[in-house]
């Protein structure tokens, strides 16, 4: 990490959550405290593939060790239920580094999930065909 890089983040306005401060207070606490932050704003996801370990994510722009597991960032993703995502987007992933597709299949199965969100209404956006 670029020394120096979350206090950059924060001067610009970000509230920084390293994963450190993840692991000690929970995916639940973190994600109940982000949606009453936002509360109902409209939230553009973007999905960082670097966030995970590379051990199920591989080939990403810059893996580092002690990430998220599979099961860990999927359940990020639906702990977002409720939120006004009015868009996503998934990112960081690196072909040429990607050994057997992992980190894209995991990519795929994010969208996927996101789709059986939209779907169901756990999630609110903007009109789609899944919400008319």
């Amino acid at each position: 990490m670029v020394p120096g890089i979350y206090d950059y983040g924060r001067q610009l306005g970000y509230r920084i959550i390293p994963m450190d401060e993840l692991e000690e207070r929970g995916l639940n606490d973190v994600f109940t405290d982000i949606k009453n932050t936002i509360a109902g704003r409209p939230v553009y996801l973007c999905f960082d593939m670097d966030f995970f370990d590379p051990s199920v994510a591989p080939g990403v722009c810059t893996p580092a060790w002690g990430g998220a597991s599979a099961r860990e960032g999927m359940k990020a993703l639906k702990l977002c239920a409720g939120v006004n995502i009015v868009g996503l987007d998934i990112n960081t992933i690196s072909p040429p580094h990607d050994c057997n597709g992992m980190s894209a299949m995991l990519a795929a199965t994010l969208v996927y999930e996101f789709l059986l969100m939209m779907a169901s209404g756990a999630i609110t956006c903007p009109r789609t065909v899944f919400n008319k």
